[in-house]
């Protein structure tokens, strides 16, 4: 048997397991940045026609996407192709939660809120750890802070030289904020060029969502594509499906479904395939 004859009966050994996973699918939760759109741009029609398909064929299908941007981003960027009302947008890393009514209105709940203190503590942090690594000058110059009225301090670095430090500065900033007098948790990500600060993770923010839809995990699908995505990625009896490139020193889940091992990328693809699950099967 020649090795490309063995890679194709691979590829389609994977998807029949996916297959077999989605058959009791209740809930769809994406990341939304880079997965499922380009970051802050709509996503892709084919993606929005696949969803409202998947919805139409699946009745009892809820749909959640879940970013590090503010809901009221996701909800301007995409909100007319949106298919209401069984659709959840998770934004500010699970801080924020909004959903569709009947009416396709749509209804924002704040679930942690930040102190103007804790802000003032967080950038003081940011500034004396930047200055260590020589990127203070920059702030405002290329590296730019966002103090959200929220929950999350948001930190982009547009100066590609300046990207190692950036990240560099990432586990300096989570080692500091341990010794600091605040005494909240917080969870300190790194991905493409960001540096997010938030109460609450993305994996919260599934937790959340389930117990309050009453859906058992195994009946879950979750797609992310960084390493901030990791955390629900990793959650127990998740269907788990990695749509990004490999990541060196941060192995994911012996359970997770790599989409490169699909012949896929991206969530194009995916729901492509849960597509003609569904349609098979029905």
């Amino acid at each position: 048997m020649d090795p490309g004859s063995r890679s194709h009966k691979l590829r389609v050994f994977l998807k029949n397991i996916l297959f077999k996973k989605v058959k009791d699918l209740q809930l769809i939760i994406m990341d939304y940045d880079d997965n499922f759109a380009p970051v802050l741009q709509s996503p892709p029609l084919i993606n929005w026609l696949y969803l409202r398909l998947l919805m139409r064929l699946n009745k009892e299908l809820r749909i959640g996407f879940v970013s590090g941007s503010r809901v009221d981003n996701i909800h301007r960027l995409c909100a007319w192709r949106i298919p209401f009302p069984r659709v959840y947008l998770l934004g500010e890393s699970g801080g924020i939660e909004g959903k569709y009514s009947e009416d396709s209105a749509l209804q924002g709940e704040a679930i942690l809120l930040m102190t103007n203190e804790e802000k003032k503590e967080i950038y003081k942090l940011i500034e004396e750890v930047f200055a260590e690594k020589g990127l203070a000058k920059f702030i405002g110059k290329g590296i730019n802070i966002e103090l959200d009225r929220f929950s999350m301090v948001s930190i982009s670095c547009s100066i590609d030289n300046l990207r190692p430090k950036f990240k560099d500065a990432t586990g300096i900033l989570k080692t500091r904020y341990k010794q600091t007098s605040l005494g909240r948790k917080v969870y300190i990500t790194f991905v493409s060029g960001w540096i997010d600060i938030a109460l609450s993770s993305k994996a919260d923010a599934v937790r959340r969502l389930v117990r309050k839809l009453g859906i058992p995990l195994k009946n879950v699908l979750v797609a992310g594509d960084a390493e901030n995505d990791w955390g629900m990625l990793s959650l127990e009896d998740v269907i788990s499906v990695y749509t990004g490139g490999k990541v060196e020193g941060l192995p994911l889940p012996a359970k997770t479904i790599y989409t490169e091992s699909l012949n896929v990328k991206g969530m194009t693809r995916i729901l492509e395939l849960i597509i003609r699950y569904t349609m098979s099967s029905s």
